[in-house]
């Protein structure tokens, strides 16, 4: 007889701001446990200082605040732009389940001229797995804000080994290529939402 998944969303007892350096382990649902991340990068020289990362009841899941993840092309000559934060956040998890975490979309704002081609990329998974990727390009001029959303479906999560503790990964990217110094570009990323669940395993 086949074994039937137990779909458990993870509730967390309450809302959550990590931005301390040392932080003490955050007690999660009954199965997992976050403890503090790990941030780094152009788009992050402050580390944890340049993210905020609210896990929520109501959301299973998390919003990621990215500060000064952005490019800018005020005042700056460059032709190529480009700022990056990966983050990292280790999970406990108990033994005989396995975490699920997908992302839901990301969010920022573009506004740039004509001959400027730009890119904003936020990869998402389990740290040794194939990444979610979530992305967008332009290559006119645009004034707007955007969001990036993933066309699978609500249950399709990427999911830990039985078990095991994992980590989780989200690397953020945004890059910018001009024609002529003289063009202007402003991309930012400024909100990343995720999801997580919990199942059942051998």
């Amino acid at each position: 007889m086949s074994k039937k998944l137990v779909l458990i969303l993870l509730t967390v007892l309450a809302t959550f701001s990590i931005q301390a350096q040392s932080l003490d382990l955050i007690e999660g649902a009954d199965y997992v446990k976050w403890s503090a991340p790990a941030v780094g990068g152009s788009g992050c020289v402050g580390g944890a200082t340049e993210v905020s990362i609210n896990f929520y009841t109501d959301l299973h899941g998390a919003v990621i605040g990215f500060n000064n993840l952005g490019n800018d092309s005020r005042g700056k000559k460059d032709l190529i732009l480009r700022k990056n934060c990966s983050i990292r956040i280790p999970a406990s998890v108990a033994r005989g389940y396995s975490l699920g975490v997908r992302a839901k979309s990301a969010s920022g704002f573009i506004a740039q001229s004509r001959g400027v081609t730009a890119k904003a990329q936020v990869d998402v998974g389990l740290v040794g797995d194939p990444q979610e990727k979530l992305e967008k390009t332009w290559s006119q001029a645009s004034n707007a804000n955007f969001q990036l959303s993933d066309d699978l479906m609500a249950g399709d999560f990427a999911w830990s080994r039985c078990g095991d503790d994992a980590i989780l990964s989200v690397n953020a990217s945004v890059l910018a290529q001009k024609a002529k110094a003289k063009y202007q570009h402003l991309l930012t990323i400024e909100v990343l939402e995720l999801e997580f669940a919990i199942r059942r395993c051998q």
